[in-house]
């Protein structure tokens, strides 16, 4: 009974990294915290059980690192594009200049929002 516990369990992560992978691929990031919730059950069951079949847990240590590497490059990805916007965001607020002596000055820019009424 527990080699069937254990199998299935070992069916359901292969599967589940596989889902995992393709959220991770497709940039669906939401898919990811339900997903971990999925695995964590299935290791702790794996962590209950002993596998007969170390190959197969080969297999699945692959599909983990290989995961493991797409969501080190999409929280890459992620720090990248905040660093972006905030860079974006500072060139609205103020501009940088060099005067003649090489010295860096720093320019405020006030954005005024109004709306203009037409009768």
């Amino acid at each position: 009974m527990k080699n069937d516990t254990a199998g299935t369990a070992i069916e359901s992560l292969n599967a589940l990294l596989e889902d995992e992978r393709q959220a991770l691929l497709k940039g669906d990031l939401n898919a990811l915290p339900f997903l971990l919730e999925r695995k964590e059950a299935i290791l702790d069951t794996l962590n209950s059980e002993t596998p007969s079949d170390p190959d197969r847990i080969k297999i699945l240590g692959k599909k983990l690192r290989h995961n493991q590497v797409l969501l080190e490059g999409a929280m890459r990805g992620i720090r990248m594009v905040s660093e972006r916007l905030e860079a974006l965001k500072q060139l609205k607020q103020s501009l940088h200049t060099y005067d003649q002596q090489g010295q860096k000055s720093e320019v405020l820019v006030s954005v005024i929002h109004q709306v203009e009424k037409r009768a």
